[in-house]
């Protein structure tokens, strides 16, 4: 599947196409929420001007695992412009478990952006009202910021040359 890609040249992203496309991102993300009250996790794997889309299902952490080790494979071979990722998941402020353990745990959208100039996070919490309706909370709008990526083939410490064409 990569090597389909691999006859396309890079199309570097800036910085500001990156925020951009982590705040429409957000936003759009939003809005699937709201309308049919949870959101399919997929990431977004796009090289100059084409996206594969890669969806994000498991029932369990080892399945997670396989399938987030399949698009860091997929994302080391296609050595793509950008990775834009879209998932629902629980927020925890307990380091010592697991959120999905944690009583107190918060769900969320994530949208994580990573090309090689850095990486753009932002979070949208809810929560479900009596009826399962989604009730907006707390609004972390995307910004670049320190996080660890997923995709660690891309080089974040370059400024000018993204990936290797």
């Amino acid at each position: 599947l990569a090597e389909a890609f691999n006859h396309f040249e890079n199309d570097p992203w800036t910085e500001e196409d990156a925020q951009k496309e982590a705040v429409e991102g957000l936003s759009w993300a939003t809005e699937m929420l709201i309308r049919d009250g949870h959101l399919d996790n997929a990431a977004y794997l796009r090289k100059k001007g084409c996206v594969l889309l890669m969806p994000i299902c498991f029932q369990n952490d080892r399945e997670k695992e396989k399938v987030l080790l399949t698009i860091t494979m997929l994302t080391k071979k296609m050595e793509p412009d950008a990775v834009t990722t879209f998932t629902e998941t629980w927020v925890s402020k307990k380091e010592d478990m697991l959120p999905s353990q944690d009583p107190d745990r918060k769900e969320a959208i994530m949208i994580m952006v990573e090309t090689p100039l850095g990486i753009w996070h932002g979070f949208q919490y809810f929560t479900r009202d009596e009826n399962g309706k989604i009730v907006l909370g707390e609004l972390f709008p995307p910004e670049k910021g320190g996080v660890e990526g997923t995709f660690v083939f891309m080089n974040h410490e370059e400024s000018e040359v993204q990936c290797k064409a």
